[in-house]
């Protein structure tokens, strides 16, 4: 996402425009494929759960380990009955990514729209002295945008908005819907935090229709609080 203060003359005066909260957490994308729910991170597919350790496949590791560096018999024994313990009381957590699935309805709203990718924020009750709710409970979401996989396109933020309503989806806050101008985004991106107390990270700012710039992608634009940068 390109920073509005470099591209701000890429969006008309007085073009239609929505204006989120722009929020301080982690990259979320789910998307339901030939059966199957994906859940990831920007770069990255997630597990829901770690892969178990195979006995046989770290015992020999540790035993050897300890042989470099000289640890005796009984230590080395040691070593390998704490391994064998927790492998056979493994109880993994569930991945952060997924813990959020079933909670706002990603799972749902996936399986129902196959090869729509949903993407998101996960975030925490503060990030970056950001507090985003004084309840320090589990880890939050809110979705930002949906791609039709088959076409490669973005859908218009009406219609993302939609569909996330439809499946009571939480999304990203909205600050307002407005004619552009660079000033009034200026002033736009100090606004207060919407979810919590203090300050927020800025804006996000979009037209009502996608579009794509030559040279630098999806009219999508960030700008980043006064407050936020002297963090």
């Amino acid at each position: 996402m390109e920073n509005l203060r470099k591209y701000h003359k890429k969006l008309e005066d007085e073009e239609l425009v929505y204006v989120t909260q722009k929020l301080d957490g982690e990259s979320h994308k789910s998307v339901y494929h030939d059966g199957r729910l994906y859940i990831g991170s920007r770069g990255q597919w997630k597990r829901e759960y770690p892969t178990k350790p195979v006995a046989e496949d770290i015992i020999p590791k540790i035993i050897e380990r300890g042989k470099v560096q000289g640890l005796s018999d009984e230590l080395i024994d040691a070593n390998v009955t704490r391994t064998l313990d927790r492998i056979n009381s493994w109880n993994p957590s569930q991945s952060k990514w997924w813990s959020v699935v079933d909670r706002y309805n990603i799972r749902n709203f996936c399986e129902n729209n196959p090869g729509l990718m949903l993407y998101g924020e996960i975030f925490a009750h503060s990030h970056n002295r950001i507090v985003y709710t004084l309840d320090k409970g589990p880890i939050r979401y809110a979705a930002f945008d949906i791609l039709d996989t088959k076409s490669q396109k973005f859908l218009d933020y009406d219609d993302f908005l939609r569909l996330c309503g439809q499946y009571n989806v939480p999304t990203v806050p909205i600050i307002c819907k407005t004619e552009y101008s660079f000033n009034k985004i200026l002033e736009l991106a100090e606004t207060p935090n919407l979810l919590g107390p203090g300050i927020s990270e800025g804006v996000v700012v979009r037209p009502f229709k996608e579009r794509i710039e030559p040279h630098i992608g999806r009219c999508v634009f960030k700008l980043h609080s006064s407050a936020f940068l002297q963090l």
